[in-house]
Order: C-alpha cells, then structure tokens, then sequence
C-alpha cells in the first residue's frame, strides 16, 4: 500500500512541476523518509492517494485551457 502511495505521490509531484531545479533522487528520499515515519493506516493512504488523483484531475484540466 505504501509503494503504490509513495509512487502515486512522485507521479504528481512531478505532473506539478515540484521538483523544479531539486535533485529528484535527494528529494524523492526526503519525502520517503518523511512519509514512512508517519506508519498511515490503510484508510488514511487511501485517504491520501484520492486527494493525489484530485489534484492530478484538476492539473490536467486547467492544462486543457
């Protein structure tokens, strides 16, 4: 669950543009880091992962105009 998280969370963090300038790889690790400590419940990461795909909804929405 965590995995497919993780990369739901990279895959719109780079839709974003959030990287930018940032070494992706340091990045990437921070935010794994950063998440794994948090030990989120099976409902909460999916929690997380609907609010990721509403985001990348609307990414590719205000794109389209």
């Amino acid at each position: 669950q965590f995995e497919q998280f993780f990369q739901h969370l990279l895959s719109t963090a780079e839709a974003a543009n959030y990287f930018g300038n940032k070494n992706v790889a340091i990045t990437s690790a921070q935010l794994r880091r950063m998440f794994s400590r948090l030990e989120g419940s099976t409902a909460e990461l999916k929690m997380l992962r609907g609010l990721l795909s509403q985001l990348q909804h609307k990414m590719r929405s205000t794109s389209d105009c």
